[in-house]
């Protein structure tokens, strides 16, 4: 008997607060789900430079390496992709050096820090 009128209160209880809950409503939207680019992209604190290397000096090479970086929410450099290279290793160079980069992550709706990506150049005069 005691089982049946625990059983019922809790069938009671259920169901009050399934009547009397508010359904949260989901916010969808782009930004919601990160699709949105951010607000503010990651901005450098620290910029070490780049190497020139003494095959590149020795053949007068000169010009400017341009890098497509990726950094993580933390500020940490994820990957980089070369977009205008040189030779004689200062590509190689310029992404030991991009590597090392201190960033301030992207901002989106200027509180959260998300992914972003930028695009840095590495000159060699």
């Amino acid at each position: 008997m005691g089982a049946v009128i625990v059983l019922a209160i809790f069938i009671i209880v259920v169901f009050l607060f399934l009547l009397l809950a508010k359904p949260r409503r989901v916010d969808l939207s782009d930004d919601y789900l990160g699709f949105e680019p951010p607000a503010q992209e990651p901005l450098i604190l620290y910029r070490p430079s780049a190497v020139y290397t003494k095959a590149a000096l020795r053949h007068g090479v000169k010009g400017v390496v341009q890098l497509h970086v990726y950094v993580d929410a933390d500020g940490g450099v994820s990957k980089i992709e070369p977009l205008k290279t040189l030779p004689d290793g200062l590509t190689d160079e310029a992404i030991k050096s991009a590597r090392r980069i201190q960033f301030y992550p992207a901002l989106a709706s200027r509180k959260f820090m998300v992914p972003g990506d930028t695009i840095v150049e590495y000159s060699f005069p």
